[in-house]
């Protein structure tokens, strides 16, 4: 695994720095559904002339699925690694923009289960969430649901691997195929050859993870384990299939689904049996199906988890109940989806009832897991180093092998009470009870800065990437916010609202005054979510004042609503931290959201003036600061949120002189990524995630 790993960066580097950012018309082979985004399509794809794996930018509602062929003027750009770290795992050299892709006729002989599943998909388009729920489970499609509640719930229920096709749904299909070979009394070796057969179209109509490949080809060797008259081992299965893959395609060494895929069935394989016998042992009086569905969802659970939670930062306290819950709920979506896509492709007319049962059994599922999700605390952030995660893996896997045959009570004891240990670690972390931070996330081009005050927490701003959000929050243990100030409705400074309320339990959101009045539209759907994500929704104006452990903070911009909450209309916060409790003040910080220099001029005549810290205006735009103002501020330490490399010109080459010659120090995510500032009453303590 090490030295394919070695072998792909290698080769990976290797193949980006010969990207000189040509143009030249192209041929691509999609090897995954595009993806919409809010200006284009995205996906994976394999250049033919090149031979190498690209990011594809495709023009937006393309509407192009994994397995098509499109041709057209391609703008070669190489992969920065480090800020792109999806297209090292998927093994992308380059980034390939396409201005127009013009579909390929396709004749070779998967054509038809492509055309299969393009029709299953186009039946339960905009179907609602139940429609989204069988396209993902039964086809591998998860366009649609990555738009609705019903993803998320999904997620925060830690069952990401039920709407992802894998081994359990392979499983399903072999299952159904081997009954029916039993029920039809036909030859054993010709119903392997048909179950091989099977799973391999299956494996195309579902648009080929890596997960079921992986689960394919291990069946594929059980199975045939037949004919060379031996019993099939699993675990020599599973260590024949890493080799293999890796032999085959290197670049599966740096996929993060394959090593997913890998540690949940590693342990299945080794800790299923184990599991099921200690807590038959236990509880003897649990039903053995209830027992089964606990002991697979921990086994599966239990060397995959930690790699999960360094990977996506989320940990869900209620995933043991919602595995349980959904485990009598995923072979009847399997089966009755799979028979409806069968029925529908065979009879056009009744694609509109096949599919009932199916979309009822989703709609069921998809009301439990919402509930499940709405418990307070149901996924947490929480941050693994990959030291962290290794050592998370290999202690209980090795405790669960070093304990007695049968647990004793008082061992189911010690392990029960340490799995809420760890619940509660994860919810209440004790150092922000002893400090004072003020800390810049890295959320790309965008806004999002947490202060901390002993015990309690503020997050002023979301950015608009969930997953670097939550990153954050996790990074500094924060599960619970006191309160979520958004300076304005802009999608860089609250489109990650939504995502927050579903991994962090929220007092309140705090708006601009007048902002619940506003018919901007996206004010209306700001003003929804945070009514929706918080008990409380308040509305400030310049003159109010707040509080939050350490830190006392007063409104001084806006006085009235006159930009329809744009960037004139920037909460901003003139916030004082009393480190030390001593009555005096130890740090002077001011948030501007994305104030103009007309605005922050009215702040500083205001008698805003000589701070510590400063939230530098609209991201170093060179329409936030002007001389004046920098001089009248004089900021020691100056905080840019912006994106690496971002089409807007951010941070403006004037605006950064202009701090400089104040003396200010300034630090930017785009090249330090998080900042954190420690107040002390002897000053501030700046550390940088790099």
């Amino acid at each position: 695994m090490i030295v394919s790993s070695i072998f792909a960066s290698k080769q990976l580097h290797g193949e980006a720095s010969s990207i000189e950012g040509s143009s030249e018309r192209t041929e691509i082979v999609l090897t995954s559904d595009a993806r919409p985004s809010s200006w284009n399509d995205t996906a994976w794809g394999y250049v033919v002339a090149r031979n190498l794996r690209a990011k594809v930018v495709l023009p937006k509602d393309s509407g192009l699925l994994y397995g098509d062929r499109v041709a057209g003027a391609g703008s070669f750009l190489a992969v920065d690694f480090e800020d792109d770290t999806a297209a090292w795992s998927a093994g992308a050299a380059c980034v390939v923009r396409m201005e127009k892709a013009q579909p390929i006729p396709d004749y070779s002989p998967f054509a038809a289960i492509g055309k299969a599943r393009r029709d299953s998909i186009e039946r339960l388009k905009g179907g609602g969430e139940s429609s989204a729920i069988v396209q993902s489970i039964v086809c591998g499609y998860r366009g649609e649901l990555l738009e609705t509640e019903a993803g998320e719930d999904f997620k925060a229920c830690g069952l990401a691997h039920m709407v992802a096709v894998s081994g359990a749904h392979l499983a399903m299909v072999a299952g159904m195929i081997m009954l029916a070979v039993r029920r039809l009394r036909l030859p054993r070796a010709f119903g392997i050859v048909l179950l091989i057969g099977v799973l391999a179209a299956y494996l195309v109509f579902s648009a080929a993870p890596v997960s079921a490949v992986r689960a394919t080809v291990m069946c594929t060797l059980g199975a045939a384990s037949f004919f060379a008259r031996r019993r099939p081992a699993c675990l020599q299965a599973l260590a024949l299939v890493i080799v293999g893959c890796l032999v085959i395609d290197p670049f599966c060494a740096l996929s993060p689904s394959f090593a997913l895929s890998v540690l949940s069935t590693l342990g299945i394989v080794l800790f299923q049996a184990r599991i099921a016998a200690y807590l038959g042992h236990l509880a003897p009086l649990v039903p053995s199906a209830i027992v089964e569905a606990i002991s697979l969802s921990v086994s599966a659970n239990l060397l995959s988890l930690p790699l999960s939670i360094h990977l996506f930062s989320r940990f869900p306290l209620v995933f043991l109940v919602s595995n349980v819950i959904a485990a009598p709920f995923f072979p009847l979506i399997c089966a009755l989806g799979l028979a409806a896509c069968i029925v529908s492709a065979a009879f056009p007319a009744l694609s509109g009832c096949a599919f009932v049962p199916a979309l009822l059994s989703c709609d069921a599922l998809a009301q439990v897991l919402s509930l499940l999700s709405g418990i307070p605390y149901a996924c947490v952030p929480f941050y693994l180093s990959a030291p962290q995660a290794l050592l998370a893996t290999l202690v209980p896997a090795g405790a669960l092998y070093a304990l007695p045959p049968f647990w004793g009570k008082k061992c189911a004891v010690v392990a029960l009470a340490a799995f809420l240990a760890l619940a509660v670690f994860s919810v209440a972390w004790p150092p922000h009870w002893f400090c004072s931070r003020i800390v810049m996330l890295d959320v790309g081009q965008g806004d999002s800065f947490l202060l901390i005050g002993r015990g309690k927490t503020m997050l002023i701003d979301t950015g608009r990437s969930d997953a670097s959000l939550v990153r954050g929050l996790a990074r500094n243990h924060v599960s619970h916010l006191d309160a979520v100030v958004i300076t304005h409705a802009d999608d860089d400074h609250c489109g990650s609202l939504d995502a927050l309320g579903r991994v962090a339990e929220i007092d309140r959101v705090v708006l601009a005054r007048g902002a619940d009045a506003c018919p901007q539209r996206k004010v209306e759907d700001l003003v929804e979510t945070a009514r929706r994500v918080s008990g409380e929704v308040r509305y400030v104006q310049a003159g109010d004042s707040m509080s939050l452990g350490t830190f006392s903070m007063r409104v001084v911009w806006p006085y009235r609503i006159e930009n329809e909450c744009g960037n004139a209309d920037s909460v901003c916060l003139d916030v004082r931290c009393d480190a030390d409790s001593d009555g005096s003040e130890d740090c002077r910080a001011l948030f501007t959201g994305d104030l103009e220099v007309e605005q922050l001029s009215e702040v500083v005549s205001g008698g805003v003036s000589g701070i510590d810290v400063l939230k530098v205006c609209h991201h170093g735009s060179d329409s936030g600061l002007d001389a004046a103002s920098a001089k009248a501020l004089s900021p020691r330490l100056s905080l840019v949120s912006v994106g690496k490399d971002n089409r807007y010109g951010h941070p403006s080459k004037r605006v950064l002189s202009l701090l400089r010659d104040e003396g200010s120090i300034i630090m930017r995510t785009d090249l330090s990524g998080e900042v954190s500032c420690e107040i002390t009453a002897s000053g501030l303590k700046v550390s940088a995630q790099r």
